[in-house]
C-alpha cells in the first residue's frame, strides 16, 4: 500500500490491464501485498547490514546520512481524513580506506502510509516520523547505533568518530515547525548527530498566495465558481457553442476549446491556471458569452425544452432561470475589481 501510493499509484492492476492478462482481483492484492512486504524487508535488511558493517570497521572516520522527505496527503477530503507520506534516502559511508564516492553506499526507500491522528500537533508528528524512520530500518537520533539489541555499548565503540546527519523536508505547517524546533533541542546535545530542516519553497510561495486570497475577499471564492461552472456536466459544450454563436469560432477555439483548471485552495500553480484561461477571454465579451451559456445550461437541466432558439436579449432577461452559482459567477464577471484582481 505504501508503495503504491508513493510510487504513483502504479499497481499489478494496472500493469496486467495494459497487457491485457486476467487474474482475480484478490490473487492481485495477494501480489502487490508480497511485494510491497519485499520492499520493506529488502529495505530493513540493507540498513541492518550497513550497521552492522559500521560496528565492525576500523578506527577511521565513518558516516550516515539520511534525508526524509514527507507530507500529509488527503485521503477523505470530506471527512478531513489524511495520510503521512515519506521518501527517505539514507547513505552510508563506513570504509575509511575508500574515497567516499566509492565507499558510499545509497538507497531510496518508502515507509509505510500512516494515518493522520486528529490533533495533530509537533509531538504527533516527530512520533509519525520516527515510526517511519524504523520500519525501513534506520536508527533515529535518540537511540544510540552502537547499542545492538539494548545491551550496551562495547568497549571497541566507545570512542569510535562516526559522524550522523539528518535532513528533513516538508511544508512550513504548525506541527512540522514545532517538530522542527524539538528536533534541534534533541540534537543540540550530541557533536556527532546533526539535523538540517528545510522547508520546501513551494509551499512557501502557496502560503503567501493564501495570505493575499484571504486579503482579496471572495475574489477566490468567485473564481473558483466561474471554474467549477465550465465544468460541470455539459458546461464547456454550452460554453463553446455559445462562444462560436455569439462571437465567432475562431474565438471560440481560442477561448473555450478546453476545460480551465480546477483551482485549489492555497495551490498557486491551480490558480494561476484558472486565471490564464480568464484571460484569454476578453473583458467586453465574456459576461455575455458566459450568462448565456448558463442560462442554457442551467434550463436543459431543469426542462427537456429546446433553448437554443433563445436569442442573447432574451437570456439576459431570464435570470431567474440560473442557479445560485451560476448567478454570483455572472456577478464576478460583471464586476471591474474582478477583472482587476484576475490581471495582477
Amino acid at each position: 500500500m505504501a508503495f503504491r501510493r508513493n510510487a504513483g499509484h502504479g499497481s499489478l492492476a494496472t500493469t496486467l490491464s495494459a497487457v491485457d492478462l486476467d487474474f482475480a482481483r484478490q490473487t492481485l492484492v495477494s501480489w502487490e501485498l508480497l511485494l510491497a512486504s519485499n520492499i520493506q524487508a529488502q529495505a530493513c535488511a540493507f540498513r541492518h547490514t550497513q550497521y552492522e558493517m559500521l560496528r565492525r570497521s576500523g578506527q577511521g572516520l565513518t558516516w550516515e546520512i539520511h534525508a526524509t522527505k514527507s507530507d500529509s496527503t488527503n485521503t477523505n477530503a470530506t471527512s478531513s481524513h489524511k495520510a503521512y507520506c515519506a521518501e527517505v534516502v539514507s547513505i552510508f559511508y563506513q570504509d575509511a580506506e575508500l574515497p567516499p564516492v566509492e565507499g558510499a553506499r545509497e538507497l531510496r526507500s518508502y515507509p509505510d502510509v500512516l494515518p493522520v491522528a486528529k490533533p495533530c500537533g509537533a509531538v504527533g508528528c516527530r512520533a509519525m516520523v520516527i515510526k517511519q524512520l524504523q520500519s525501513i530500518g534506520v536508527i533515529p537520533w535518540h537511540l544510540d547505533w552502537r547499542d545492538v539489541d539494548g545491551h550496551g555499548i562495547p568497549e571497541n565503540l566507545l570512542h569510535r568518530r562516526h559522524i550522523r546527519v539528518f535532513f528533513f523536508g516538508s511544508d512550513a505547517g504548525g506541527e512540522e515547525s514545532g517538530n522542527g524546533q524539538d528536533l534541534d533541542r534533541e540534537m543540540a546535545d550530541d557533536p556527532s548527530t546533526f539535523n538540517f530542516r528545510n522547508y520546501c519553497y513551494k509551499h512557501q510561495a502557496q502560503l503567501m498566495v493564501v495570505r493575499q486570497l484571504k486579503h482579496l475577499g471572495s475574489y477566490w471564492s468567485s473564481l473558483a465558481k466561474v471554474a467549477n461552472c465550465l465544468r460541470s456536466p455539459n458546461g464547456s459544450t454550452d460554453m463553446y457553442n455559445t462562444y462560436a454563436r455569439l462571437v465567432s469560432q475562431a474565438r471560440a477555439d481560442v477561448c473555450a476549446i478546453s476545460l480551465p483548471a480546477r483551482p485549489l485552495r492555497g495551490r498557486w500553480d491551480a490558480v494561476t491556471h484558472s486565471e490564464t484561461k480568464l484571460l484569454l477571454c476578453w473583458r467586453h465579451e465574456l459576461p455575455q458569452v458566459f450568462r448565456s451559456a448558463m442560462t442554457r445550461h442551467c434550463n436543459r437541466l431543469k426542462s427537456a425544452t429546446e433553448w437554443w432558439s433563445l436569442e442573447l436579449d432574451q437570456s439576459e432577461d431570464d435570470s431567474s432561470q440560473l442557479g445560485r452559482w451560476a448567478s454570483e459567477a455572472v456577478a464576478a464577471l460583471e464586476s471591474d475589481a474582478f477583472f482587476g484582481c484576475n490581471s495582477l
